[in-house]
């Protein structure tokens, strides 16, 4: 199957949710990227830079913790209108645990950081939230990525439909550094100008 990567932002500022027929399954959003592309396509200033760093950061800590399994979904104003700056970045990380549910619930407790909104947001410049694949049966896992797609394909103004990105989590230390290696590039590249 043919894997649609991000397209560009329509006349609204957005992501589109569809191209070409929304009743075929090629160039239907959540969109398959990666960092780079992420990082090639939205870090276009200082403060995405800066955002994107933290959110790297993000990913290495929970690849750290064992988050190795899953993908995350990146939407909210960071991928949206270019010519505004965003607080910060949205994501949704849907992901499978090997962990015993005790053990994860530990893991959890002793990484609070990672784990609650409040947090990733002041520590990595991320809305995180989470969806742990291993703990719903078929139908609450299902309801948990209708929920999560619904928020994140519409505007909290008008409801207008938009699209989403999707990254794959690293499963490698090799992966975690490549990407840290890549925006801090990056960043120097931007103050090099």
């Amino acid at each position: 199957m043919h894997v649609q990567s991000m397209p560009p932002l329509n006349h609204e500022g957005l992501l589109p949710p569809f191209l070409g027929d929304p009743s075929q399954a090629v160039g239907l959003s959540p969109y398959k990227s990666n960092v780079v592309d992420l990082v090639t396509r939205f870090g276009i200033s200082k403060r995405r830079l800066e955002i994107l760093y933290g959110f790297i950061m993000f990913r290495r800590r929970l690849f750290q913790v064992g988050l190795k399994r899953g993908f995350q979904w990146i939407n909210g104003s960071f991928v949206q209108i270019l010519d505004r700056e965003p607080n910060d970045i949205d994501v949704v990380t849907i992901f499978h645990s090997s962990l015993s549910r005790h053990n994860f619930k530990s893991m959890v407790a002793y990484n609070s950081s990672l784990f609650h909104s409040v947090l990733t947001k002041r520590n990595y410049e991320t809305d995180a939230y989470f969806v742990d694949a291993a703990i719903y049966d078929y139908y609450n896992f299902s309801r948990m990525i209708t929920y999560w797609f619904g928020l994140f394909s519409h505007t909290r103004e008008g409801f207008i439909w938009k699209g989403i990105i999707e990254i794959p989590l690293p499963n490698s230390d090799k992966e975690c550094d490549a990407e840290l290696e890549y925006i801090v590039k990056a960043q120097e590249a931007y103050h090099g100008q």
